[in-house]
């Protein structure tokens, strides 16, 4: 199960850019991995780290390009994943710091050109409110 775990957040980000797959799948497939990374953490977060390097690498590529089409909705499932299975009240977890970095340094660095990166860039934000409201409280 070890090996499998960080199999099936893969599957799911690929899931993820299929625009047919519905917003319920993707959520009962977080359910099942959040049981997964309760039961082995250390599998998922490598994973999870690859996940976010390769949407930096996207970003990178995205900037010289006239057409820009970042985030992509991997990567918005993947901020949303992350906040749903780690808690995100700790002041200092690996997962949670590298993915809210990675977060801010697309809302400084996205071009707004239509709508549809209006909508992306508040989802984003919506994520960072989730994130940081745990810290607000204390």
């Amino acid at each position: 199960m070890q090996t499998f775990t960080p199999l099936v957040l893969r599957l799911m980000l690929h899931l993820g850019e299929d625009d047919s797959v519905s917003f319920n799948t993707i959520s009962a497939i977080i359910a099942r991995l959040h049981g997964l990374a309760t039961q082995f953490p250390a599998a998922l977060t490598q994973e999870v780290f690859d996940a976010i390097e390769d949407g930096r690498r996207r970003l990178l590529k995205s900037t010289g390009n006239e057409i820009r089409e970042f985030p992509a909705r991997q990567d918005l499932i993947l901020f949303y994943t992350v906040g749903q299975i780690y808690e995100t009240s700790e002041f200092s977890h690996r997962i949670v710091n590298a993915t809210t970095l990675f977060m801010g340094q697309i809302l400084s660095q996205m071009r707004v050109r239509s709508i549809q990166d209006i909508a992306r860039g508040l989802f984003i934000c919506t994520i960072f409110l989730q994130v940081i409201t745990p810290f607000i409280q204390h």
